[in-house]
């Protein structure tokens, strides 16, 4: 029954209801239903509820639904500083086939919002995911690319070797150099 194109409607009503138990019934039906129809109404409810409770059921939804447009979503909950945390743990719950939508969001123009994917990518604990990190190694901001060497350090990544190597001579940034010498020395 969720699953019925008549659903969507009457679930998306649901989410404007004052009871946040409903709302957070009608997240997770909309999570389990699998399709991204509902995206842009978890998106909104994740970055506008004010009962915690709900935005987490949101992001959660938006984890399970596992398509490049819930992807995408999490990725800019990833600029909310209240949500960072919560759209990372879904990014990194994510599987394999989802590690190239998760490393679209190396390109976004906030850097906060690059470190935040540094951390899901290193969460996720794939070896897609750490060549998305080696590229991260590359980044114009030093945030970005000391939160990319912690994170290979972390992982054990032998592939960054050859790059850590040069970072750890020329980065321009004396913190990502020492933390470059520091990973290769582990």
């Amino acid at each position: 029954m969720i699953g019925h194109p008549d659903a969507l409607a009457p679930l998306l009503a649901v989410l404007r209801a004052p009871d946040a138990a409903q709302r957070r019934e009608a997240l997770r039906a909309l999570g389990e239903r699998g399709s991204s129809d509902a995206v842009p109404a978890l998106h909104s409810v994740a970055t506008t509820d004010t009962a915690e409770a709900v935005a987490q059921e949101a992001i959660q939804s938006l984890g399970k639904l596992a398509s490049p447009e819930a992807v995408a979503a999490l990725i800019e909950l990833c600029q909310e500083p209240t949500r960072q945390a919560q759209a990372v743990a879904a990014l990194a719950g994510l599987g394999e086939e989802q590690v190239a939508w998760v490393a679209q969001g190396m390109e976004h123009l906030h850097p906060g919002v690059r470190e935040a994917i540094v951390a899901a990518l290193a969460r996720m604990k794939r070896s897609a995911a750490a060549e998305h990190l080696v590229r991260a190694l590359h980044d114009q901001e030093s945030t970005v690319r000391l939160a990319a060497v912690k994170a290979l350090a972390q992982l054990g990544s032998r592939s960054a070797t050859i790059k850590l190597e040069s970072l750890a001579t020329q980065d321009p940034n004396p913190a990502v150099r020492r933390l470059a010498q520091w990973a290769l020395q582990r």
